[in-house]
């Protein structure tokens, strides 16, 4: 009797043990992939970020060429 309970103890300490294990896992690729995802989405976002600024840019030359040409057309 004593040591079928001392068996079972230890079979729920090895059970437990190893579900502590993969739990700290899942947590740990958990936060690991959320902060890929979380860094991938900032860069992303400053990627656009340039992308529209360049845009606004050149379209501000290609205004400012137009008025310059068509100064240049009315003199």
């Amino acid at each position: 009797m004593y040591s079928e309970i001392k068996v079972m103890h230890h079979t729920n300490v090895g059970i437990t043990g190893t579900i502590g294990r993969n739990l700290r896992t899942t947590t740990i690729s958990y936060k690991h992939k959320f902060n890929c995802t979380w860094r991938k989405n900032k860069l992303q976002r400053f990627v656009s970020l340039i992308i529209i600024t360049k845009l606004k840019q050149s379209t501000l030359t290609v205004s400012s060429n137009k008025r310059k040409a068509s100064t240049w057309a009315n003199n």
